[in-house]
């Protein structure tokens, strides 16, 4: 069996933006798909309340590597 092996662009702890709403998050999880699609698990506040919700890459900017 080959090992499995995949590149994420950010880490749990990363600060992040999140394009469409503007608003700053962290990601606190990050997985993988069998394809190699990775999303991003990112807690964010608005309007007075903790949202949170599995993101794509090209839906948050800033953090990583």
């Amino acid at each position: 069996m080959s090992p499995f092996t995949f590149k994420a662009k950010h880490t749990p702890g990363d600060a992040v933006q999140i394009a469409a709403l503007g608003l700053p998050g962290n990601v606190t999880m990050v997985r993988v798909d069998e394809g190699g699609n990775v999303d991003y698990f990112v807690v964010w506040w608005g309007d007075g309340k903790r949202c949170s919700e599995w993101l794509q890459s090209r839906e948050i900017e800033g953090g990583g590597k």
